[in-house]
């Protein structure tokens, strides 16, 4: 088990709200569990659709142990 952060290709290269909303600060985004941090990657990855749709350069998210 152990703690999960999601973290996204655009890191840095875009105005974190946009990118993130209320999950900007990279602690609200360190997990307790890969469960819960599964939830917010799906919000995250239904954000970026909706905003970039025609962008190629959409940002993409992954979960990772916290760890690394």
């Amino acid at each position: 088990m152990g703690q999960h952060k999601i973290i996204c290709s655009l890191d840095g290269q875009e105005p974190a709200y946009e990118l993130y909303g209320g999950y900007a600060d990279p602690d609200a985004r360190t997990f307790p569990d890969e469960r819960d941090a599964k939830q917010i990657k799906y919000y995250l990855d239904s954000r970026a659709r909706g905003r970039r749709r025609w962008d190629p350069k959409r940002p993409t998210y992954q979960i990772v142990p916290a760890d690394e």
